[in-house]
């Protein structure tokens, strides 16, 4: 695998570097170089800081190219293999190149030496760039199109001075018709693990890890840890002891639904980092969990759970703010957006929540609500649940 370098209006085809508009438009001047490609699996873009693989197709006795599915988004605007769409339903990346049998070798992100990554950071940046903490009366939302968004939002979020897609494999709804494609994808991702971390051996890079995002399916103890697996995906990562009992302080409510996963209809989101050990197993170097709950919207607790169902069921519009770190801070529980003239944040306790500080905490969250320009709504804790904030006539009808 050579390494690449961004050059703009340029393609590299079997090691040579070509006009991009002309391997595009002319690919009869081309053919032996295509040909090559496909079993070198050398072709790629070079409009990007990543590097975007290309598809070499065969139509009749000629071999043209193409932006790899659901990439011609990712490429500069002025590239001849830009689109305009989006990131889709497969897994995408940026960083790897293909033959026309749809092998794929990553090539790896370089980001800075001693660059450490603030995963709760990443996860509430995904999160809110991919809408997912926000709901409209009449949307619907799967995993597969969770996954379509996050992969989108994903194609635009830099970490480490790289687009975090170049690393990140987020698992596809699983389907037999679909097995050997998902199989080969994930095959392209862990070989690019491996080379990344050969580099880092030979001192040619500085990373060699990858994420892994996705819903945690089951945790199961191993010798010296833990190991994880998650939906619609079949391998399972390594957790070491230390990490996991970490995860019991800096992921609490993630770690402790799920000690009780069976019981209930929460999720929780595992963001996984990733890297091959000495023997080639998959080892989580750092994770962070968020605990979910109906359409894979942010939920910290059972109060929370249930105040999420109820906004659902009465066809409300609405947010979860999010803090991009573990604690919520000063946040609103959620925000109405559908209520006339203002937001009206919706604040509540816990059961468990002391008595004595609940009239300066509503105090409190009525000037923070004030200042932002919000009304506010208040809900305490073992009291049933109220009625929520009239919607406004139109969000109503």
């Amino acid at each position: 695998m050579q390494p690449h370098t961004k050059r703009d209006g340029y393609i590299r085809i079997n090691g040579v570097e070509v006009s991009a508009v002309d391997a595009r438009f002319r690919p009869g001047n081309y053919q032996s170089l295509l040909a090559g490609a496909r079993e070198s699996g050398d072709a790629v873009c070079l409009c990007s800081d990543v590097g975007l693989r290309l598809s070499i197709k065969k139509r009749g006795k000629s071999l043209h190219l193409a932006a790899w599915p659901d990439q011609g988004g990712v490429h500069a605007t002025d590239c001849p293999f830009y689109s305009g769409s989006m990131p889709g339903n497969r897994g995408v990346y940026p960083g790897s190149v293909v033959d026309g049998r749809g092998q794929a070798v990553g090539v790896p992100a370089e980001e800075p030496a001693g660059k450490s990554v603030d995963l709760w950071d990443v996860m509430h940046s995904l999160w809110a760039c991919a809408g997912l903490n926000k709901w409209q009366s009449g949307w619907r939302r799967d995993w597969g199109l969770a996954r379509s968004l996050l992969l989108r939002a994903a194609a635009a979020y830099e970490c480490g001075g790289a687009r975090i897609a170049s690393r990140l494999y987020i698992p596809p709804v699983f389907s037999q018709e679909k097995k050997q494609a998902i199989n080969d994808d994930w095959a392209a991702f862990t070989e690019f693990l491996m080379v990344a971390k050969d580099a880092v051996v030979a001192k040619r890079d500085s990373h060699s890890s990858g994420y892994l995002l996705g819903v945690v399916a089951s945790i199961e103890p191993c010798s010296r840890g833990v190991l994880m697996r998650l939906q619609h995906h079949y391998s399972k990562i390594f957790v070491t002891t230390e990490l996991f009992e970490r995860l019991s302080r800096l992921s609490r409510r993630g770690w402790n639904q799920l000690q009780i996963q069976q019981q209930s209809k929460s999720s929780v989101i595992a963001l996984l980092e990733i890297s091959p050990d000495e023997e080639g197993r998959l080892t989580a170097r750092d994770c962070v969990l968020m605990r979910v709950g109906a359409r894979f919207i942010p939920s910290n607790f059972e109060a929370e759970d249930l105040l999420l169902s109820k906004l659902l069921e009465e066809g409300r519009s609405f947010e979860r703010p999010l803090s991009f770190a573990q604690s919520h801070k000063q946040c609103a529980n959620f925000v109405l957006t559908d209520t006339p003239t203002r937001k009206t944040e919706l604040h509540l306790t816990g059961g468990g929540f002391p008595v004595h500080r609940i009239d300066a905490w509503v105090k409190e969250r009525t000037q923070i609500a004030s200042a932002r320009g919000c009304n506010v709504w208040f809900w305490h804790k073992p009291e049933p649940l109220g009625v929520l904030p009239a919607a406004n006539a139109r969000a109503a009808s």
